[in-house]
């Protein structure tokens, strides 16, 4: 499976939770998006919709793109969809578009919050490797917060010596969740400015621009992409149910649904378990 891109993941959880459309302008203004050739839904069909401006024609990233308006009306027999307030340029023909139910920002941030809402579930193999520092007569390094799992530490002095392996019983982690901290035990061997290279796993990232996805590998890629898909679905119905009072409980029983299949998702993932991993605040401490 290719890996599923932000922009494939809001496509495809706005598809699940309502409606999704993407298309090419055939013209436009700074208060309409015109299609004469992909709009076939009935008149306001799209009112109270949101577009959004994919990309612009020229290829110049230049403005209306990245701009999303709601829907105030759409008329089906000229392929006008009308926006307010304007966009702060002209759309164009060749421009691509979306309409989507949803605020696209909400949706990206349901994205984030499901996969904050993964935990340890799926990790990915990530390599660091920064400059060892002396403080209080220790070597020391600050780990990233994202580390789950600690697989190995090497070191090495200049750029074109081999990687070697320092032992579990030289190295300690301390600190708090968070702000934990590598130390050596020993300074045996080892010179300030020597680099330190890390090999381990951790959390899936939150996805901040539309080309980011996770990275991961298979399968752990396809069942992270799937609970993320049903989690955000779930968050999404969940905040519908908040702000509408005529449907929501249509809005809770689909945001049960999705999160029920999100769990099972969770329930038939691998777990990565064994010597490093952190559990609840504690690191159970690898030793050579």
């Amino acid at each position: 499976m290719t890996a599923k891109t932000r922009a494939d993941l809001v496509a495809e959880i706005a598809r699940r939770y309502g409606h999704y459309h993407r298309s090419t302008a055939t013209g436009g203004s700074t208060t309409t998006i015109v299609n004469t050739t992909g709009l076939y839904e009935p008149d306001d069909f799209y009112v109270g919709h949101y577009a959004y401006i994919v990309t612009d024609a020229g290829g110049a990233h230049a403005a209306p793109e990245g701009q999303e308006r709601p829907v105030t009306d759409y008329d089906q027999s000229t392929g006008t969809l009308t926006v307010d307030p304007a966009f702060s340029a002209a759309v164009a023909s060749g421009d691509t578009y979306e309409l989507l139910a949803l605020k696209r920002a909400d949706i990206a941030a349901a994205i984030n919050a499901a996969i904050r809402q993964a935990g340890e579930t799926w990790l990915a193999p990530t390599v660091d490797t920064t400059t060892v520092t002396i403080a209080d007569d220790d070597y020391d390094y600050g780990l990233p917060v994202g580390v789950v799992r600690l697989l190995g530490v090497m070191v090495r002095g200049d750029t074109d010596e081999a990687w070697r392996y320092v032992q579990g019983r030289q190295w300690s982690v301390g600190g708090t969740p968070g702000a934990q901290v590598l130390y050596f035990d020993t300074l045996e061997g080892l010179e300030a400015g020597d680099l330190v290279r890390l090999d381990y796993l951790a959390r899936p990232g939150e996805l901040s621009a539309d080309s980011s996805s996770f990275g991961i590998g298979e399968p752990a890629e396809r069942e992270l992409t799937e609970f993320v898909t049903e989690m955000a679905v779930g968050w999404l119905h969940k905040a519908a149910a908040s702000a509408r009072a005529g449907d929501f409980r249509e809005h809770l029983t689909l945001a049960q649904m999705a999160e029920e299949r999100a769990e099972r998702i969770r329930a038939m993932a691998a777990r990565w378990h064994g010597r490093g991993t952190v559990r609840t605040a504690r690191w159970a401490r690898a030793r050579g």
